[in-house]
């Protein structure tokens, strides 16, 4: 500023020290004003400006999940003393106030630390209103497009805390105030907010900061959307791999069903990873969706080896003795499993002993029979069809024994892979209705 316009402010200043100045010298002043906009207006350079702020929200418009930016319509109020303005009412036809149509009027250096874009789309509003007691007050909406850390461990059923904050950029002799408390702010910005997203405000509350004023801003997420769009889709999953237990072993449409299953879990989950911020703390729904699907693939594995036990009943393997007193015995009882008697005296190898005995009655019969036959008649021809006759005898009995052999190792593989189907299957409902009820109980408590 040159020395001539600081010549003309103090010289209009020792005019108007101690008195009323009239209109007319305000008109002149505020021609003056324009010149010298960037002087901080008061008498005492050592003194502080006072700002009061007034915001109210009327429209949140979104709140990005990724990126983490508060999109919002607030309008706000700043008043401020200027005290080279005053003039006497009575030389003004009682006028209290008037709205100066211009932008060269000293205004605040005031900032929002929490602005993330430029405030090039706001309305423009030039308008001040001037007092006659020398306030000056600037009301404008503004957009307002600034950052706010999210936790989003409860979502879709969780509530942010957004900042804005309001402060001097540079001047230190500017001291920015609240005109108004936290529940009348809440009061007012209930009365003219227009909800168009899915965030419905909770609370409005409002702090001093050192030189600056903190708006702290309660907002929860109407998780209607989101119910329709992850956890319905993930309560059908779930249930479609439950059905899916039940789908007979020999068939290899319970693996793929279920693998299918997994798949579109799977997919589900990269999209909701996509729409959520990166976060120390991962969302209770993505954890949710992650032990499900530890949970499935657990599942798969218990088919694949139940399948791979109806394969070694195909065999002739047999069952191991440790195995069946495990599973078939004791296993089979916790789990109230019906086994047939057959199946059960099977531990105890009823047909090795029916064999020994079998094979040994047999061979009883045809020493007999042959010593009988050697004392009354030797190399006939009956004798040799006798003979002939008692080796295919033995020979079909050996098959029989043999054949019944294999049915009893098949059976007990069988019933193995049953009871051991059975044994996930129940662990699969015990770890979902776990799980269901501790996420649902978490998301109650938020």
């Amino acid at each position: 500023m040159s020395i001539g316009r600081l010549l003309l402010l103090a010289s209009f200043l020792g005019v108007c020290y101690g008195t009323d100045c009239s209109y007319t010298d305000l008109v002149d002043f505020l021609k003056l004003e324009e010149q010298i906009k960037d002087v901080r207006p008061v008498l005492n350079w050592e003194s502080a400006t006072i700002v009061n702020l007034s915001l109210f929200i009327y429209t949140i418009v979104n709140l990005d999940n990724t990126l983490q930016i508060l999109t919002s319509y607030v309008w706000l109020s700043t008043e401020w003393q200027n005290e080279f303005i005053s003039w006497n009412l009575n030389d003004s036809c009682n006028l209290e106030s008037f709205y100066y149509n211009s932008d060269t009027l000293w205004t605040p250096d005031s900032c929002i630390y929490e602005m993330t874009e430029a405030d090039d789309k706001n309305p423009v509003v030039p308008f001040y209103e001037i007092f006659n007691t020398g306030h000056v007050k600037v009301s404008k909406p503004v957009r307002l497009v600034s950052s706010c850390n999210l936790n989003i461990y409860y979502y879709p059923f969780d509530t942010q805390i957004c900042n804005i904050t309001i402060g001097p950029y540079i001047s230190e002799r500017i001291d920015f105030t609240s005109k108004h408390n936290s529940s009348y702010l809440y009061d007012q910005t209930k009365g003219v907010l227009f909800n168009i997203g899915e965030w419905n405000l909770t609370n409005l509350t409002v702090e001093q900061i050192q030189n600056g004023v903190r708006y702290q801003i309660t907002i929860t997420r109407n998780a209607s959307l989101q119910i329709i769009a992850f956890i319905i889709p993930i309560c059908f999953l779930v249930f479609l791999d439950i059905i899916g237990m039940f789908i007979h072993l020999q068939e290899m449409d319970r693996l793929m069903f279920k693998i299918t299953v997994v798949l579109g879990f799977a997919l589900l989950l990269v999209v909701l990873n996509q729409i959520l911020a990166t976060s120390e703390n991962p969302p209770l729904l993505s954890s949710f969706c992650c032990s499900c699907m530890a949970i499935m693939v657990a599942s798969i594995i218990g088919s694949i080896s139940t399948a791979y036990m109806l394969n070694l009943s195909e065999t002739d393997s047999e069952v191991p003795r440790w195995i069946k007193f495990l599973v078939i015995k004791c296993l089979a009882r916790v789990l109230l499993f019906k086994i047939k008697h057959s199946e059960c005296n099977s531990l105890t190898d009823p047909v090795t002993e029916n064999d020994n005995f079998g094979s040994a009655q047999i061979s009883m019969n045809m020493h007999a029979t042959r010593t009988d036959l050697t004392k009354d008649v030797d190399n006939t021809l009956e004798i040799q069809l006798l003979k002939m006759l008692l080796k295919e005898v033995e020979i079909i009995h050996q098959k029989l024994i043999h054949s019944e052999h294999k049915d009893h190792n098949r059976s007990d593989w069988q019933t193995v892979a049953l009871v051991i189907d059975r044994l996930f299957l129940i662990l699969y409902l015990i770890s979902i209705f776990i799980l269901f009820v501790v996420v649902f109980t978490l998301w109650h408590n938020n």
